[in-house]
């Protein structure tokens, strides 16, 4: 399950760049 990996990487650096944003 690669691809489960890095979708939850993504998703874990998205959510850092939203809170960065605020």
């Amino acid at each position: 399950m690669l691809t489960l990996r890095m979708v939850s990487v993504q998703f874990l650096v998205f959510l850092l760049v939203l809170i960065a944003a605020k």
